[in-house]
């Protein structure tokens, strides 16, 4: 588990040729800013375990739908 910590929240406007271009541009300032908040906590940016963990509970949830 993670320390609670107090932060600022920021507000970034991300614009593109088209929808499709500014959901492709906010997605990969996304990656980029999840992987930078990683580095800074002590996290492996690299460890896909909790998506693997999602992914499968996904598929175990349609399995059963």
């Amino acid at each position: 588990d993670l320390p609670r910590r107090r932060f600022r929240l920021a507000v970034v406007r991300v614009e593109g040729a088209g929808v499709l271009d500014t959901a492709l541009r906010a997605s990969y300032l996304g990656d980029w800013v999840s992987y930078y908040l990683a580095l800074a906590n002590g996290v492996d940016p690299l460890d896909v375990a909790p998506i693997d963990r999602v992914k499968a509970a996904l598929v175990d949830a349609s399995e059963g739908a």
